[in-house]
C-alpha cells in the first residue's frame, strides 16, 4: 500500500517556545484542509517545547519531529525544506498561529504554478490579551510583470521579507539552490523571500488574513538575539543590492515605494552595526576602522534615504565634525552603560 504524497509540508522551526507552541501546533491541525505534513524542527529547545512536539506527533500521523543541537533557525528550515514531501511548502513560526481557512485560501485561488508566490495578509496580535493589534490584508489580485508598477504602488508587497503568509514552490528551490543563510543569524529570512522573487513571474495576492503574529514580544525565541557588527557588515554589502535586482527585474526601481524598501534595510543595518559595535566588548581600533567605513561610504550613505532617519544623521554629522577618538567616546558611553545595566534590567 502506497501513502499519498501530502499536498503540502508545513516546516515549523521550534526553539523555546514552550508557553505558545500548543496553539500553533493546534491551529494548524485544526485547518479545514486536511491534506498536509507537519514538520517540527525542535533547535536544541532546553524548555519543554521538545517534549510538547513529541506528544502531538504520537496523536496524529502527520506530524514529524526532528531534535538537532541549536544550530539556529536557518538550519532548522533547509531541514524541512530538505525533509519535506510535497511539491507546495510554507512556514509558520512556533510562537505564532494561523486561523482554520489560512492553507486552504492558498489551494482555493485560481493560481498555483511554480513562477508564482501566493501571498496572503496578517495580523499581529497582543501576548497580553490576545487582542489584534494591527492588521494587513491584500485585495484578490494576480499581478503580473506588466501589472507590477501601479499594483505595487497602491499595496508595497514587495516591502514583505518574512517567509511566513506565502507558498513556496519546493521544485523551484530545489532548481535554483535556495535555502537560508546559515551564516547569517538575521535578515537570513529578507535574503530568502527577496532571491525567491528574482525566479518568479507573477504574484498572487490573497485576501485572507489568517497569519497571526506575536512578533512584538519575542525574547528567547530563534530570532531574537544580539549579534555582532561582522553579521551586519555582510548584511550591509549583500541585502541592499539585492533588493534593488529583485526592484529591477519588476521595474520598480524609479517607484518611491522601492527605494522606500530599500531605505528601510540601508537605515536598519546601519542602525545595527552601531548598535553591535558598543553592545559587544569590540576594539576600540576595530570600531574606529568599521565607523570609517560606513561614514565614509558616499555611494551607501549619502543616499537620500538617510534624511528620513534623524538618528543616522545626527549620528553622520557627529562624525564629521568630531575627531575619530572623541566621536567613538561619545557613542561609546551611552550605548555602554544602555547594554551593561539598563537593559540588564528589563
Amino acid at each position: 500500500m502506497t501513502t499519498s504524497t501530502p499536498k503540502i509540508s508545513i516546516i515549523v522551526p521550534v526553539y523555546n517556545t514552550e508557553k505558545y507552541l500548543a496553539q500553533c501546533i493546534e491551529s494548524i491541525l485544526n485547518q479545514s484542509m486536511s491534506d498536509f505534513e507537519l514538520l517540527l524542527i525542535d533547535d536544541g529547545s532546553k524548555d519543554s517545547s521538545g517534549l510538547i512536539c513529541d506528544r502531538y506527533a504520537i496523536q496524529d500521523k502527520r506530524i514529524q519531529v526532528f531534535h538537532q543541537t541549536n544550530q539556529g533557525v536557518s538550519t532548522a528550515r533547509n531541514y524541512g525544506i530538505d525533509t519535506a514531501q510535497s511539491e507546495w511548502l510554507c512556514f509558520i513560526d512556533s510562537d505564532d498561529y494561523i486561523g482554520p481557512n489560512y492553507l486552504a485560501a492558498f489551494f482555493d485561488c485560481s493560481v498555483l504554478s511554480e513562477d508564482c508566490l501566493n501571498m496572503q495578509g496578517w495580523k499581529l496580535i497582543s501576548d497580553i490579551d490576545g487582542k489584534i493589534m494591527k492588521s494587513y490584508s491584500y485585495p484578490d489580485l494576480f499581478v503580473e510583470k506588466h501589472q507590477m508598477k501601479e499594483i505595487f504602488c497602491h499595496y508595497n508587497f514587495l516591502s514583505n521579507s518574512r517567509p511566513a503568509e506565502k507558498l513556496f514552490n519546493k521544485k523551484l528551490l530545489d532548481r535554483i539552490s535556495l535555502r537560508f543563510r546559515t551564516d547569517l543569524p538575521v535578515r537570513e529570512d529578507a535574503m530568502f523571500v527577496y532571491t525567491y522573487r528574482m525566479h518568479i513571474s507573477s504574484v498572487k495576492l490573497i485576501s485572507t488574513t489568517e497569519y497571526y503574529y506575536r512578533q512584538a514580544f519575542r525574547r528567547n525565541t530563534l530570532s531574537h538575539k544580539n549579534h555582532p557588527h561582522p553579521v551586519f557588515l555582510t548584511i550591509r554589502e549583500e541585502l541592499p543590492p539585492l533588493i534593488q535586482k529583485t526592484l529591477g527585474k519588476w521595474e520598480l526601481s524609479d517607484t518611491l515605494q522601492g527605494n522606500n524598501i530599500v531605505s528601510y534595510y540601508k537605515n536598519k543595518t546601519c542602525l545595527s552595526i552601531l548598535k553591535s559595535l558598543y553592545a559587544y566588548p569590540v576594539p576600540a581600533q576595530e570600531r574606529r576602522k568599521v565607523l570609517k567605513v560606513i561614514f565614509n561610504d558616499k555611494a551607501y550613505f549619502d543616499d537620500p534615504c538617510f534624511q528620513t532617519e534623524p538618528l543616522l544623521r545626527l549620528f553622520k554629522n557627529l562624525y564629521h565634525i568630531c575627531p575619530i577618538r572623541l566621536y567613538d567616546t561619545l557613542c561609546f558611553i551611552p550605548f555602554h552603560i544602555y547594554y551593561k545595566y539598563v537593559k540588564k534590567m528589563k
